[in-house]
């Protein structure tokens, strides 16, 4: 499986790839000054959007174009389902879980 993150222009229709993996992700958020993406991706064998996941947060600066993990924990779907910037686009929030031992 690949996937791919992709801009469109409303008005025009044209598309720009702006980041491509053979893994699974969940749909970006955009910082608020829409510089950058916070988006969290999965390992290559993970399909869908799972829970209870050992997952990497990136962030890909539109300006630089290249993705960089800026965190990994154990989370999932649910992590960043939420716009999770402050308004100043400095930081971002997100939740990470431990499964509680039986």
């Amino acid at each position: 499986m690949e996937s791919t993150l992709e801009i469109i222009s409303v008005p025009t229709g044209e598309r720009r790839i702006v980041y491509r993996a053979k893994r699974y992700f969940e749909a970006p958020n955009w910082s608020p000054d829409g510089k950058s993406l916070l988006f969290l991706s999965y390992g290559q064998d993970v399909k869908g959007p799972p829970a209870n996941q050992d997952v990497a947060l990136r962030i890909l600066s539109l300006p630089e174009g290249k993705p960089k993990v800026i965190a990994r924990l154990f989370g999932g779907q649910g992590t960043i389902n939420v716009p999770s910037w402050s308004p100043d686009s400095r930081f971002a929030a997100f939740v990470s879980y431990r499964l509680a031992a039986p």
